[in-house]
């Protein structure tokens, strides 16, 4: 057949990224949040509509220039492991306080101090959350909207960028908190 590749394998591959009307329109979105540090974006589409090759294709992208990136493929984390689980994505050992309990506190002061270091490089910083809908512990959402209040300088440290099924929106409409921290949809 004179194929160079296999087209069809089952696994996503950033180089098969095809730019249809629709799949360019959800880049340039997503291209914004991150380029301009909006803070949350929500990518929503159908079971195969091509939400986990675009959000492939766009870490690709911007490791180029140094973004610091994380992808969270199931995040099936409750609400007290998210800021741990992303202090440990970025690199960092978790800080532990007096008889070996972790301090949310503390952690989130180690995020800060690795998100601005991360800013002194000339760089940003990327959560991307796909299968967001998985996500049953409201709590998660509370601690992704708080994550978007580590500001400095009138600049969001991270943009998140939650990926998932139509029916994340309806949860989404129902925390109006959260909704309003939504910079693109």
């Amino acid at each position: 057949w004179g194929f160079k590749f296999y087209p069809f394998e089952n696994v996503v591959d950033p180089k098969l990224f095809f730019r249809s009307s629709v799949h360019q329109e959800a880049l340039i979105r997503i291209m914004y949040a991150i380029k301009n540090n909006k803070g949350i974006g929500v990518l929503s589409g159908e079971v195969g509509s091509g939400k986990t090759t675009i959000i492939s294709y766009v870490c690709a992208l911007i490791a180029r220039y140094g973004y610091q990136i994380i992808n969270f493929e199931a995040p099936l984390f409750r609400r007290w492991e998210f800021y741990k689980e992303v202090v440990n994505q970025f690199g960092a050992a978790v800080p532990a306080v007096a008889g070996g309990s972790v301090s949310q506190v503390a952690i989130i002061e180690q995020l800060r101090d690795i998100l601005l270091r991360q800013v002194r490089n000339g760089a940003g910083s990327v959560v991307f959350i796909d299968e967001i809908q998985l996500v049953e512990d409201e709590g998660v959402f509370e601690e992704i909207r708080l994550l978007s209040n580590l500001v400095s300088n009138g600049r969001n440290l991270v943009t998140q960028i939650l990926v998932g099924q139509p029916q994340v929106l309806k949860k989404l409409e129902s925390m109006p908190n959260f909704q309003q921290r939504v910079a693109i949809n």
